[in-house]
């Protein structure tokens, strides 16, 4: 993320189906294909079932992401990207390596990454 990006809110749904508002970069959830499923918080219309709280959005399951920018040096700059999901994304349910294309604050042009793997939540009782 940018120094500076915008940050949005998005309603994040945790592995026990409650509902959460985490703060994202706008472009690590509208420069994304596939979408990472996350729906931006409208606090005029909340879920039926009430938010939890804010989440940091490091206690969100995630997906991993690498690519090289296209550059003079071998293959470019590597960038590595990780992209909060909901349980009903394709980019999350997907489990072997799939390609993703991504635009963010500090790429002109989309880039093709590949992800690495994935992680869940970090559930703490």
């Amino acid at each position: 993320m940018a120094i500076g990006a915008q940050r949005v809110s998005y309603l994040y749904i945790d592995d026990a189906g409650h509902n959460w508002i985490v703060k994202l970069a706008e472009d690590k959830v509208t420069a994304v294909v596939p979408a990472p499923a996350l729906a931006p918080y409208n606090p005029a219309s909340p879920p039926a079932a009430g938010i939890q709280g804010v989440i940091n959005p490091k206690r969100c399951r995630q997906v991993h992401a690498q690519g090289h920018l296209p550059g003079t040096q071998e293959g470019g700059r590597l960038i590595k990207r990780s992209f909060v999901c909901n349980p009903t994304s394709s980019l999350y349910e997907n489990n072997g390596p799939q390609t993703v294309t991504y635009q963010g604050e500090e790429e002109a042009n989309a880039v093709n990454l590949v992800t690495t793997g994935r992680r869940g939540e970090r559930i703490t009782f």
